[in-house]
């Protein structure tokens, strides 16, 4: 019994945490998606001006972040659900087992009283010599009635078991069965987003004034995770959060490198192809300067990123421009930034190895290209990426 409450504690735990964490997605969903419809509702209307139209993609693309969350969510639930389930099916299995052993014993323990109690009782009486062997006989016979209370109790104590069991077992299906039809409903609402985010961005593709504003949003966002490193660093600096040492003392016994001895060995975020180079390039379509504080690697919608080296996460957050947004310090005020995530696994503070798989890669805030943004820092200073990943 104190173990089947110590589940059902641990399980309402679980059930709770995951049902705060979809409440807060839902919240954040329906609120977004009425923003939608008031941007979808002007440009039926014909009232989009070029700021409408890009708060409307980026809308879609927040959008569409979120319902990824929310699916990772709900699918982690119906898992962890589908696992109590089974949990609960296997006790009832062993319940019902230690029932069918119980009542056994229950029904030969019967027989045997009817069939020989009477006739022992008789015997008893004319073979006793002294009170005090018929007094030893009451005793033995207490014991055996004691005893079979005990069996009487234990044989309740697991019917009711049983009871609870299938109880939880029942109720686990109908969320299980609940959170199914959300994950339906929204991987559908998904769909839907994708492809009108997808018919607009081919529309404003070749037009230069959106292009304009797209690289101004890209630009804000830069502006931002520069913020985000800098702030970073005073903390470090003033000892108010000791970044690295902490990277140095949570993996003290595998950690046998700096990160800064790994320039040109580091592996890489994700396998893809480099489509957008580190540095100032002129841009093809709109004739003007611009500077990349990173590179731009191609890879599958969906495929793994992994960080490159033991860190801290410092930063998650979500961007016009770059999407989702992850940022890890490293040893000494090295930084590293991965942007257009579709889903993100980590937490803020949590400590990843080297290796670690810290979330997907993601299509929002591009043209509908599904690729990975990463960037290098040292304190404040932007690093060129390839000079520090491997060549393998």
């Amino acid at each position: 019994m104190r173990r089947l409450i110590l589940l059902l504690f641990f399980s309402n735990s679980l059930a709770v945490t995951a049902d705060q964490n979809s409440r807060q997605q839902q919240a954040e969903l329906s609120k977004l998606r009425q923003e939608i419809s008031q941007y979808e509702q002007r440009l039926s209307q014909k009232q989009a001006t070029e700021e409408t139209v890009l708060d409307y993609i980026s809308s879609l693309d927040h959008e569409i972040d979120l319902s990824r969350a929310y699916l990772s969510t709900l699918r982690k639930d119906i898992n962890n659900r589908s696992k109590q389930i089974q949990f609960y099916q296997e006790n009832i299995e062993s319940i019902e087992k230690e029932l069918a052993d119980l009542k056994e014993l229950v029904k030969k323990r019967l027989v045997r009283f009817y069939k020989q109690r009477r006739r022992q009782t008789y015997e008893l009486l004319l073979s006793s010599r002294s009170s005090s062997q018929i007094g030893a006989w009451l005793n033995y016979q207490k014991l055996i009635v004691e005893n079979d209370k005990r069996i009487l109790n234990a044989l309740r104590e697991k019917q009711n078991n049983l009871v609870v069991q299938q109880n939880l077992v029942r109720a686990e299906l109908v969320e299980k069965e609940k959170a199914i039809a959300k994950t339906v409903d929204t991987d559908k609402r998904l769909n839907e987003s994708r492809t009108s985010r997808q018919q607009y961005l081919t529309a404003i593709r070749q037009d230069k004034s959106y292009l304009l504003k797209r690289i101004e949003e890209i630009k804000s966002a830069e502006k931002q995770i520069r913020g985000f490193i800098s702030k970073s660093e005073e903390r470090r600096k003033t000892d108010q959060i000791q970044i690295s040492e902490a990277v140095k003392e949570l993996p003290r016994i595998q950690r046998t490198h700096q990160f800064a001895e790994l320039q040109g060995r580091l592996n890489w975020p994700v396998r893809g192809q480099v489509v957008s180079h580190f540095g100032r390039y002129r841009h093809p379509k709109l004739n003007t300067i611009t500077e990349n504080l990173g590179i731009e690697i191609a890879a599958p919608l969906g495929a793994h990123v992994c960080s490159v080296d033991d860190g801290i996460v410092q930063t998650i957050t979500w961007q016009r421009g770059r999407g989702n947004i992850v940022i890890i310090s490293h040893d000494e005020g090295y930084y590293t930034v991965y942007t257009h995530l579709a889903e993100i696994f980590i937490e803020t503070s949590e400590y990843v190895p080297r290796g670690h798989v810290i979330g997907t890669v993601g299509d929002s805030g591009t043209f509908g290209q599904s690729i990975l943004h990463f960037q290098i820092w040292k304190n404040t200073k932007n690093l060129n990426p390839e000079v520090w990943l491997s060549k393998g």
